[in-house]
């Protein structure tokens, strides 16, 4: 069974739990079995209703029609809700601070224009999805033990038995870190042997940043590979030949979505290599495979997708996106409808059709798509010294842009923090305030025109109240000269009179 293993200050390997077993019921001491041989009918018993009954079309139907008043009743304080901050000029002549409110005014709007433009120009760039390439280096190494070399000091001279109890064995790890740049050591060279460094160490780390030091972890073996495979090429000649011969370790799948008020299951840790032991007397050949963790799942293509998009290996995601650029660049798609690509000798190649559509693509790719070959390693086990020397290996691999996870948190943030919320709540509240600004200047205005001629303004407002009553009421009078010029009827007041009078006419229809 492969170990886990860890360096110091990391975490360590997790156990599997222990299964807790479900104790029996037994019956208590004293009771009496009794057994039940009725010859006559059992007891009557009466129909019991269930809890939950199901509901009436009526009760359906109400329901609906609460649950459309309180949405009509949600949607009326919505529109009710004052939305306007803007201060009219008007108040400027009353208090000279408004300058500044409509100062601060335009610099938010600005401020809003930056933002919106910076966070299109991260989309942008989350978009073309690059790449980096970086070195994973794996030590290889064995120790053996238990030999027949290794064991002389434990024969008994006076036995005609030259043979040991001993079970002759090896131990083989498998080690593998992310280098950084110009770095060539080994995992073991980087781990502290001295406790006291390390919790010297520990104690000048602690006063950094905690999110910041953790984005600088290398991603670790457990990481970089979902499976590792070994199988040993025992020769015939080895005492344990075809037994036991393979060792293999599978990444566990992502623990499932804890139920609500439940704890949080806990993932697996992750671990930075791993060894074990097996049975071997000759020294063997053996073969490790490593399967790479890629996310989003990268496949294998056909060769007919390879001419296509130019690529050996890629995600569905990028398939599909190669396949649309590929027909846009050569003008396969329809001048009328957009989904629909006219296949040229490539395409028609791969899909043995002279029209596809692009909801179609993901379906038709599917035969040409294939697991990726895993990284196959030769490795020599020896067992005729103690201790090998680690065996180096480098493997390219790919990982997203170190920015690029930041990015995307900021594109699919939501407006949810309590700094949005706090922020939303103070909108609505200037939103209150220059509403009541906006009618304390409207009272303003009426008591301060009342005041400096009173008769004027009341025999005013007196004819204007007159005359917006007539329009409601369609009473007024129409002149006739008025009547012929065309801005007559581009008036508000003809069209609400219109309207009137044909919603007049409606309610008396359904009558």
């Amino acid at each position: 069974m492969a170990t886990p293993i860890n360096y110091p200050g990391r975490m360590g390997p997790q156990y599997p739990h222990q299964q807790i077993q479900t104790p029996t019921r037994v019956p208590a001491q004293g009771a009496i079995h009794v057994q039940q041989n009725r010859r006559g009918p059992g007891p009557m018993v009466t129909h019991q209703q269930s809890g939950h009954q199901p509901m009436s079309q009526a009760q359906m139907q109400q329901q609906v029609a609460q649950a459309r008043a309180l949405e009509l009743e949600q949607a009326k304080r919505r529109a009710r809700k004052p939305t306007d901050k803007t201060i009219s000029s008007a108040i400027e002549e009353i208090a000279p601070l408004t300058t500044s409110y409509n100062d601060i005014r335009g610099m938010e709007r600005r401020l809003d224009a930056a933002i919106m433009r910076k966070r299109l120009d991260v989309q942008d760039s989350v978009a073309k999805s690059t790449k980096n390439h970086r070195v994973f280096r794996l030590f290889i190494s064995n120790t053996a033990f238990n030999q027949p070399w290794q064991g002389t000091a434990s024969l008994d001279e006076t036995s005609f038995d030259f043979s040991t109890d001993l079970v002759p064995s090896f131990r083989m790890k498998i080690e593998g870190r992310l280098l950084d740049l110009e770095d060539g050591s080994s995992p073991s060279e980087s781990a502290p042997e001295n406790p006291e460094a390390e919790g010297s160490k520990a104690a000048a780390d602690a006063g950094k940043d905690p999110k910041k030091e953790e984005s600088k972890i290398p991603k670790k073996l457990s990481q970089i590979f979902k499976s590792i495979r070994v199988e040993i090429l025992r020769s015939n000649m080895d005492p344990g030949f075809g037994e036991n011969s393979i060792a293999e370790w599978q990444k566990p799948p992502p623990p499932a979505p804890a139920k609500p008020g439940a704890a949080a299951s806990t993932p697996p840790a992750e671990f930075d290599g791993f060894e074990f032991e097996r049975k071997l007397e000759v020294s063997a050949p053996c073969t490790i495979q490593l399967v790479r963790d890629e996310q989003p799942e990268r496949f294998q293509l056909s060769p007919e997708l390879q001419s296509i998009l130019d690529t050996t290996e890629d995600s569905r995601a990028g398939i599909m996106l190669g396949i649309w650029e590929y027909a846009y660049l050569n003008g396969l798609q329809d001048r009328d409808e957009r989904r629909n690509i006219t296949c040229d000798e490539k395409l028609k190649k791969a899909f043995k059709m002279d029209r596809i559509q692009v909801p179609q693509i993901p379906e038709l790719i599917s035969p040409h798509l294939k697991p990726i070959e895993p990284i196959t390693i030769k490795y020599m086990i020896k067992v005729d010294t103690a201790s090998t020397s680690p065996v180096i290996h480098d493997i390219i691999i790919t990982e997203d842009e170190p920015l690029r996870l930041r990015m995307l948190k900021v594109i699919n943030s939501q407006m949810t923090s309590p700094l949005h919320r706090n922020l939303s709540m103070e909108d609505d509240n200037i939103a209150v305030l220059v509403q009541a600004i906006n009618h304390s200047k409207a009272k303003r205005d009426f008591w301060t025109s009342l005041g400096m001629d009173p008769a004027a303004f009341i025999q005013q407002w007196v004819s204007s109240q007159k005359r917006d009553l007539e329009v409601i009421l369609g009473e007024k009078g129409v002149d006739s000269e008025e009547s012929r010029r065309a801005g007559f009827y581009q008036r508000d007041a003809v069209a609400q009179n219109a309207y009137l009078l044909l919603h007049g006419r409606d309610q008396a229809g359904m009558r």
